[in-house]
C-alpha cells in the first residue's frame, strides 16, 4: 500500500474509547491513498492548524497501545501531515 495520501475528511476527538482516552484530543481522519484507497486513521505529531481537508500525510510507525507495564505494546501505523 501507498505510504502517502490526501486528508478528505477529519474530526477532533475529545471523548475517546477506552485506552485512548489519555491521548485526548487527537484527530481521526479518513486519507486518501495515492491508489485511490480510503482509510480511516489518526493523524500525529501535526499542528491542529495543519489537520484539513486536502492536506498531504504520510504514513509513520507509531506506539498503538499498550494495556499496563507487563502487557506486550503494540506498534503499528499512523499519520503525519507534511
Amino acid at each position: 500500500m501507498p505510504r502517502e495520501g490526501t486528508i478528505i475528511s477529519f474530526s477532533e476527538v475529545h471523548s475517546a474509547p477506552t485506552g485512548f482516552q489519555f491521548e485526548t484530543p487527537y484527530h481521526l481522519c479518513i486519507i486518501e491513498l495515492s491508489n485511490k484507497v480510503r482509510i480511516t486513521t489518526q493523524v500525529v505529531d501535526s499542528p491542529a492548524e495543519k489537520v484539513k481537508i486536502g492536506a498531504k500525510a504520510k504514513m509513520v510507525f507509531r506506539k498503538i497501545y499498550d494495556e499496563d507495564a507487563e502487557a506486550a505494546i503494540a506498534y503499528g501505523f499512523k499519520f503525519k501531515v507534511v
